[in-house]
């Protein structure tokens, strides 16, 4: 799956299987100045922002029809 990962103004594509250690080992090496805690989150249909903590939050995420998925840091 194709994912745009977001730190600050900074974005990486990620293309892979979406599973929380991929989400972490992308971060880690994608971005100089990741923090040594961080969650993630993304902004759904409606506009509420959902934290991304477990591998069940992630099968939950409601991807926007046509749009690649963008998750924030």
């Amino acid at each position: 799956m194709l994912v745009k990962v977001a730190l600050d103004k900074e974005i990486h594509l990620y293309n892979g299987e979406v599973t929380m250690e991929a989400l972490i080992a992308f971060a880690r090496r994608s971005f100089k100045n990741t923090p040594a805690y961080f969650t993630f989150h993304y902004i759904d249909s409606e506009g509420d922002s959902i934290m991304l903590s477990t591998a069940e939050d992630i099968t939950m995420m409601e991807p926007v029809q046509g749009k690649v998925m963008k998750i924030f840091i």
